[in-house]
Order: structure tokens, then C-alpha cells, then sequence
């Protein structure tokens, strides 16, 4: 092969990446699109409901009894719960979930009732904050996979791969904490991976604190965050057994726990201590399984591709898989 077929292929090699990366820029385009398409039309759905009742300040008292009734309550009456309570403040929105959701931490919510307080709580609006919050997920995988895998085009698959990931979509769309867990997973495993990697006594330190706000995060976003942080437990364990020189990262990553669990501790007192209130609304998730329950599963799925809102009751809703 003479030199002018080896700078042939080369060039058609680079022109090959180059349009590679520009279909994967347009990809990354739609994801972001279908991000923020429709905000305002899609169905404001029972747990988004309580995202906004639970940001607001409001509690199961006699002025939202129709709400917590077992009754149908129509959009008229709903509306005047989309605004932040009168005389309210944030510890009324700690106090709220506290007492009656102490399953889900709190930080999602108190972040929602600073976004209400700025930007209003128009459907748009209280979205938005799970739509941007997923956004900053895309460049936090970006610099995780090159992390992990040392290559440019391959932290762009992966990217391009979560912003058309019909699930983070529909999180992003959300007004729920799902999107800001999915944020801290990613971002307690990019910290941790640069923690081990640190050259310098001062980037050490400095990367093992952003892991343990990361985790702190982690943690007072969602209790299944747990899962993520035990994953790691186990890679930073296995490390160490095989080579001893690991000892000491364990060491910093030990402290780091210890110190995510004390920071921890007093939202885990208020879940122990309201455990029963937490068992009894999630009561639903556990137990008894029933044709209802395979329904809801298969609804929940589908529903990441098509939605028609047909209705639960509605027989075409078993063909077809609407909810």
C-alpha cells in the first residue's frame, strides 16, 4: 500500500467520524427537544399532585380533606392547592412531608418550593425544574464515560443514549425527584472515580468532598440511592483487597460515608420514628399481587412509547396498553 492509499483512507476515516458526530449532535438535538415538548399538555398526574401539595406546605388537615377523601376531585378544585401555602415557609414544607411522606427525602421538594417562589407554579413552570435538572445529566454522563472508557465518540454514544432514553424523558417531564436522583447517581460515580484517580494531596481532598456532597445529595433525593452507594461500598472493598496500596482511598472513602451518614442521620430519624405512616402509603408497592398490580406494570411501561389516555377502565385499555 503506497502513501497515497494510506492518506485516502485516513481522510475517509475522519470524514466517517466527522459526519458520525454530526448525526449524533442531531440526535442529541431531538432528545433535548422532547424534553421540553408539550410541558403544558401532558396530564398533571397523581404523584405530581403531591409533589406540588407537599412543596407548598400543604398537610392532610380539614382544609384539603377533599383531597385525600378517596374521591374524584376535579382540576377547579386542585388549582387552588398549586400555590404555595399563605404564611408558609420552608420548614412547613420539611413539616409536611415529615408527617406525611417521610418515605421521600426532602430535597427535591424544598428545591421545587424555591422554583414555585421564583417562576410560579404553572404546569410549565413546576416541570421546567425536572426538565433542566435532567439536562444536566447529559453533560455529567458525557464526562463519566470518558472517564470510564478514555474515548471521546464513546462518551457521545453514551450521552446521546440517555437523552433519547424514553424513561429519562418521561422523568424529565415529570414533576418528580426521579430526574434528580438519575443527577446524582451519575455524578456520585464520576466523583468517586475522579477521587481515586487525584495525583495531589489537595485534589484528593477536593474530589472526595464533592463525592460526599454528592452523596449527601444522593441520599436526601431518594431512599433507593442506597442501592447506588452499595455498588460502590462493594467496588471500593474489592479494590482494596486486591491491591493493599487501595487502603488508603478506602480509608477516605469510609470517612466520606461516615460523614453522608451523619448528615443523613436526621431525616433517617424521621423515617424510623413516622415508619408506620411510610409503610402504610406505600402499602400499594408490596404484598398482594393481583391482575390490577401486572396492569399498572404493564401501563407503566407501554406508556414510555404511547399514551392515549384512554382510560383505566376502558376495555381496549388491556389490548392496547393505555393508561
Amino acid at each position: 500500500m503506497n502513501t497515497h492509499d494510506e492518506l485516502s483512507r485516513s481522510s475517509n476515516q475522519t470524514s466517517h467520524r466527522r459526519w458520525l458526530h454530526y448525526l449524533l449532535i442531531i440526535l442529541l438535538t431531538i432528545g433535548i427537544t422532547f424534553r421540553w415538548a408539550n410541558l403544558e399538555t401532558k396530564v398533571y398526574w397523581h404523584d405530581e399532585v403531591y409533589t406540588t401539595l407537599r412543596s407548598a406546605g400543604y398537610m392532610s388537615d380539614p382544609s384539603t380533606q377533599s383531597v385525600f377523601s378517596n374521591q374524584l376531585v376535579t382540576p377547579k378544585d386542585l388549582q387552588q392547592y398549586q400555590t404555595i401555602r399563605s404564611g408558609s415557609n420552608l420548614q412547613d414544607t420539611l413539616t409536611s412531608l415529615a408527617i406525611e411522606d417521610p418515605q421521600h427525602p426532602p430535597l427535591y421538594f424544598l428545591l421545587n418550593r424555591v422554583w414555585m417562589m421564583l417562576f410560579g407554579s404553572s404546569l410549565t413552570a413546576l416541570r421546567s425544574l425536572a426538565v433542566l435538572i435532567s439536562l444536566a445529566s447529559l453533560p455529567a454522563i458525557y464526562f463519566l464515560a470518558c472517564e470510564l472508557f478514555g474515548d471521546n465518540l464513546t462518551a457521545w454514544f453514551a450521552m446521546v443514549l440517555l437523552a433519547l432514553s424514553p424513561l429519562d424523558i418521561l422523568f424529565a417531564q415529570v414533576s418528580r425527584q426521579n430526574s434528580l436522583w438519575t443527577l446524582t447517581v451519575i455524578l456520585s460515580s464520576l466523583c468517586l472515580i475522579k477521587a481515586l484517580q487525584a495525583d495531589t494531596t489537595r485534589k484528593r481532598y477536593f474530589c472526595w468532598g464533592f463525592y460526599t456532597l454528592s452523596c449527601i445529595a444522593g441520599f436526601y433525593t431518594h431512599l433507593y440511592f442506597f442501592l447506588t452507594y452499595l455498588a460502590q461500598f462493594i467496588f471500593m472493598l474489592w479494590l482494596m483487597v486486591k491491591d493493599r496500596s487501595n487502603i488508603r482511598s478506602f480509608f477516605l472513602f469510609m470517612l466520606a460515608s461516615g460523614i453522608t451518614f451523619l448528615v443523613f442521620l436526621p431525616w433517617a430519624i424521621v423515617v424510623a420514628t413516622n415508619y408506620s405512616r411510610a409503610l402504610s402509603v406505600t402499602i400499594w408497592s408490596s404484598g398482594y399481587y393481583s391482575l390490577t398490580t401486572f396492569k399498572l406494570w404493564f401501563l407503566n411501561l407501554t406508556a414510555l412509547f404511547v399514551d392515549l389516555d384512554l382510560g383505566f377502565d376502558n376495555p381496549f385499555t388491556y389490548v392496547s396498553g393505555q393508561s
